[in-house]
């Protein structure tokens, strides 16, 4: 019904002065006909030229002031961008685009996360390796850090997370108490066997 109203409907706009059907113009509540004044083309074009000359005015700005652009952003980095947080902040956007890829509730954030840094898994007892978060290859190194979702189905979520290492949550994996349990007295069983023989 709303295209077919469209149809013969025209305005001029107000950049190339051109008259257009009012599918070419973007909606605008605020305006006495419900549409921009500029056409789509117009303010797209606006648009990118206006980001052409920010980028310029940025680069000259850097040339002229190199020195202070410099200090600029040492302090920056020193405050927010220390290895634990640097680490933190991908370990979030993973954990964010998991959530949202398997459907789980996510409420976790970068501030929420720094109170739950540890220094130590509390699985495998090793020191959690904050300097860094990939090794060689691309792969996440055993005593790297790693979100654990305490219970599985309840998501990413603050009552449902701690920071343990990628080896712990490995070992933990989706298992329950008890197939942990068993598992560890299978484990203990075996290892019992072997030293009789």
């Amino acid at each position: 019904m709303a295209d077919s109203i469209l149809v013969g409907a025209t305005k001029a706009c107000s950049a190339c002065k051109q008259v257009k059907n009012l599918s070419m113009f973007g909606k605008n509540k605020n305006n006495p006909d419900g549409y921009q004044y500029s056409c789509k083309l117009c303010r797209h074009n606006y648009y990118q030229e206006s980001k052409g000359k920010a980028l310029v005015r940025q680069r000259n700005y850097q040339r002229r002031n190199k020195e202070q652009v410099r200090v600029s952003r040492q302090k920056y980095y020193k405050k927010t961008r220390s290895e634990e947080t640097h680490v933190l902040r991908k370990l979030l956007a993973k954990a964010k685009g998991r959530a949202k890829e398997k459907g789980l509730s996510f409420d976790l954030t970068i501030e929420w996360l720094e109170t739950m840094v540890v220094s130590h898994c509390p699985i495998t007892l090793q020191p959690i390796d904050w300097l860094k978060e990939q090794v060689v290859d691309g792969r996440t190194g055993p005593n790297s850090p790693s979100i654990d979702k305490i219970k599985p189905e309840l998501g990413y979520v603050q009552s449902n997370c701690a920071i343990i290492s990628h080896r712990g949550n490995t070992i933990k994996n989706n298992g329950t108490i008890d197939e942990h349990l068993r598992t560890a007295r299978y484990m203990a069983a075996q290892q019992l066997r072997d030293t009789e023989f």
